[in-house]
């Protein structure tokens, strides 16, 4: 599925997604606050600490219809919190954004596979990343070693992308001690996606 903002509607991917982008559009550079310590009313919850929802970014080149373009990639996690305020998953995005634009104008399209049980990853290597896997002449996968190379399909010549995983697909995953039943299904889906207290 592909939304582009500012046409993306659906109130519950909404907090997900924004706080997504300004993550790593640097509109966000507050990182998560530690929840409040566990009592004898609350479940055991793993301990979290900013530091679990590194990014990590890397510089790129690609030319798309003759022109250069210059373009950031950033893998990393956003926190999924329960209705305590502790986190219990954390959500993998994949994110490419074209160098020296405007943010603040700049399109962004978040494109993520209905789960359980299907990540990102034929939307991302497959389609509309600025790289993706080689495929045979007719078109069929070939035989590994599989080679990554330039996307001319790729989206980022006119929007930034961001590619995000559902939880247990992919590497996005609930934390030690939280059951990940409670993610599958539409509604466990609709609400790791939409959850609001992603953008604290």
């Amino acid at each position: 599925m592909i939304k582009t903002t500012p046409r993306l509607s659906g109130i519950c991917t909404v907090a997900l997604l924004v706080s997504a982008s300004a993550l790593v559009q640097g509109r966000g550079n507050q990182p998560p606050q530690n929840p409040p310590a566990n009592t004898q009313d609350s479940p055991r919850v793993e301990t979290y600490a900013a530091t679990d929802d590194k990014v990590s970014q890397t510089s790129h080149t690609i030319r798309l219809d003759g022109r250069e373009i210059k373009y950031t990639a950033t893998a990393g996690t956003l926190p999924i919190r329960l209705d305590n305020g502790q986190v219990s998953a954390r959500m993998f995005f994949v994110a490419y954004t074209k160098d020296g634009e405007d943010v603040k104008t700049r399109p962004v399209s978040f494109l993520y596979n209905g789960g359980p049980g299907a990540a990102t990853i034929w939307l991302h290597m497959g389609s509309f990343a600025p790289k993706h896997v080689q495929m045979a002449d007719e078109g069929f996968q070939p035989a590994p070693p599989y080679h990554l190379v330039d996307n001319e399909s790729s989206l980022l010549d006119v929007t930034d992308l961001v590619f995000v995983d559902a939880i247990d697909t992919g590497y996005s995953r609930a934390v030690a001690g939280v059951n990940n039943q409670q993610f599958h299904g539409v509604r466990g889906d609709l609400r790791a996606f939409g959850d609001s207290s992603t953008v604290i």
